[in-house]
């Protein structure tokens, strides 16, 4: 194997992993936009899915205390 053909074979795998890294985030992306329509007044309670939901709580809770 040449300099050239293991440089390539180096950028290929770096490639490969950073499609694999892009997929992870757009299947978490996709199911947070398939959440949009599922919430309510206290839905920061109804679970992980909510786990923003229950970041926003958190601090508009304590933006009140201020």
């Amino acid at each position: 194997m040449t300099e050239t053909e293991r440089n390539l074979d180096l950028l290929l795998g770096d490639a490969l992993a950073e499609n694999e890294r892009l997929k992870r985030e757009l299947k978490y992306q996709d199911a947070r936009d398939n959440h949009i329509g599922t919430h309510g007044p206290d839905c920061w309670a109804w679970g992980p899915k909510h786990y923003e939901c229950a970041i926003r709580h958190i601090n508009s809770m304590m933006d009140d205390g201020k």
